[in-house]
């Protein structure tokens, strides 16, 4: 009996001992290479964002001027991160990304419309339809040790509105009665808006046993701006705040993001912003 056990604990116990220690997709080389090592990962995710912009020279008109109604709710957004640890407190990372947004919505508010026979445009209650594609490139590197990294970050976004506006009456009348029919009560329009962003920043990294977070702050200089035929240059601030690694599976884990961007008006432009919040998968 007791030679009988002996050998069941021989052929036994590699198995015990194998269940004991973690399976290899539980080590935590998810999230993080080894020193001298390469990771690479990609997310999908999908993202709604809302773009704005003001053209403050003469009639004002904001790219999006409904913040909930206006934003583009169909949006994926895809990246990639290539990550280099050079030890066990420097890494490298760099991180391209690029989505493509859409959305539509219709409101009521004052248009200009030339009249017939008298000189000049004249404000008169309209309807707009507005159907809106947005489309963005991006590249970030990171230089992190540690907990803090340090950011540099270009985005090139292009935003394509087209608007069909169609004034409530044919003619204009004011208190002394019929002052003169509009040239055209409907008419569409197509404006593109162009943005060339970079920014300098600060991250901070915070890994849980579950998740990574990482929160970072950049100051935007010097960003280009084309709306409407007009350009100009502004400076801004921005929020980036991201939250992954919740596993899915052994390759595949949760991932939140938030994007919050916004510039300081000048003489020609302001109300310049870009919010987006995410969420998805990253794969490994």
């Amino acid at each position: 009996m007791r030679s009988a056990l002996i050998i069941l604990l021989g052929i036994f116990a590699p198995t015990l001992w194998a269940q004991g220690k973690p399976h290899f997709s539980e080590v935590d080389r998810y999230r993080e290479a080894l020193p001298g090592e390469w990771s690479t990962t990609s997310t999908l995710s999908y993202t709604p964002r809302y773009i704005n912009i003001t053209d403050v020279s003469g009639f004002d008109d904001s790219l999006a001027p409904r913040f909930l109604t206006s934003m583009s709710y169909l949006a994926m957004r895809y990246e990639m991160l290539f990550d280099y640890t050079i030890d066990r407190q420097w890494s490298i990372g760099l991180r391209p990304s690029t989505s493509l947004g859409y959305g539509f919505t219709s409101y009521s508010s004052h248009a200009e419309f030339p009249l017939q026979n008298l000189s000049g445009r004249l404000a008169v209650p309209a309807k707009f339809a507005v159907d809106q594609l947005s489309f963005d490139l991006g590249l970030e590197a990171e230089l992190r040790y540690d907990w803090i990294g340090f950011l540099v970050d270009y985005r090139w976004q292009t935003d394509i509105r087209y608007r069909r506006i169609e004034a409530s009456s044919p003619n204009v009348t004011n208190n002394n009665g019929f002052v003169d029919n509009l040239r055209g009560q409907i008419r569409n329009e197509e404006d593109i808006y162009q943005q060339h962003a970079w920014g300098l920043g600060v991250a901070f990294h915070i890994p849980d046993q579950d998740w990574n977070y990482r929160g970072s702050v950049l100051y935007r200089p010097a960003t280009y701006v084309d709306f409407k035929g007009r350009s100009g240059v502004l400076n801004g601030f921005g929020l980036d705040l991201r939250a992954d690694g919740l596993r899915l599976s052994d390759d595949i884990g949760l991932a939140l993001s938030f994007r919050w961007d916004f510039w300081l008006p000048n003489d020609d432009f302001n109300d310049a912003f870009f919010f987006e919040f995410g969420i998805g998968a990253r794969f490994s």
